[in-house]
């Protein structure tokens, strides 16, 4: 009975991630500004499972992740607040994905695009003040940068880069309205 279960769980899963890839090569990534949106999905995501630094002394070495600083030996550590910055990491993960999917409405994409400046932007601060106060906590660490910290910067730069070629697309609507 559960193998059944486990089987027919798999083949609805095929099934639902053919039939998604294959409405957004016939749909959605006919236009860059979906590819820049997808790749700034992407590094939204990635800060779950990289680190955003690391504080270490040769001996110790803590990471500094979204649920809060872990040490070695991956518990977590209560003395370092996280700021909760992965809050508007899914929120940001949120507007991206109903940016793409509103890919028939312009407007409504520039506009979910916009929003997600907003929170990539709080999201940066907040990465900013989490990494403050762990190395005023644990001030004799020395504190190294992890590839965590770059991915909301480069979802920033492909959110900038999917806006501007909205607009591109948005303005050649108009030139083409103008000469009708």
């Amino acid at each position: 009975m559960g193998v059944a279960i486990v089987q027919h769980f798999f083949y609805l899963t095929i099934f639902f991630f053919r039939n998604l890839a294959s409405f957004i090569q016939q749909n959605m990534l006919q236009r860059i500004q979906s590819v820049y949106l997808l790749a700034s999905l992407a590094l939204s995501i990635l800060p779950f499972f990289i680190p955003v630094g690391f504080l270490s002394d040769g001996i110790t070495e803590m990471q500094l992740t979204p649920y809060g600083l872990k040490d070695s030996a991956g518990t977590v550590m209560s003395d370092v607040q996280s700021y909760f910055f992965y809050v508007p990491l899914t929120a940001t993960i949120s507007f991206v994905l109903i940016s793409i999917f509103s890919f028939k409405n312009r407007k409504a994409q520039m506009k979910w695009v916009r929003m997600t400046f907003i929170l990539i932007a709080l999201t940066i601060a907040l990465i900013a003040l989490y990494i403050k106060d762990a190395t005023n906590m644990h001030s004799a660490l020395n504190f190294s940068l992890g590839f965590g910290l770059f991915m909301p910067i480069l979802a920033l730069a492909f959110n900038r880069l999917a806006l501007r070629a909205i607009q591109k697309d948005e303005d050649l609507i108009k030139s083409v309205d103008r000469i009708r």
